[in-house]
């Protein structure tokens, strides 16, 4: 019986737990690429295209108005890039 209850304690917080786990690696990959581009470096088309979707998610997942505005200029330096590369193609 006590472990069944804690199940039901400790089964959404893992589940809550990993979610935030999740929106931290999203956040983390539209930063880091976003800062690569605005630093010059070269990324592959795939790895905007996955930073973008991740940008997405972070946008859905932000806890603060700060790091909503960072992943919104990232998601832009990532977006340019996009239509600036399918543009060339």
């Amino acid at each position: 019986m006590m472990r069944y209850l804690t199940v039901l304690i400790l089964g959404p917080l893992a589940l809550l737990t990993a979610s935030s786990q999740i929106a931290a690696s999203d956040t983390s990959l539209c930063l880091r690429v976003g800062a690569a581009l605005d630093a010059g470096v070269l990324v592959p088309f795939g790895d905007l295209i996955s930073a973008a979707a991740a940008c997405e998610r972070a946008r859905e997942h932000a806890t603060s108005i700060t790091v909503l505005t960072k992943v919104a200029v990232a998601h832009e330096a990532i977006e340019a890039e996009r239509r600036r590369r399918a543009f060339v193609r």
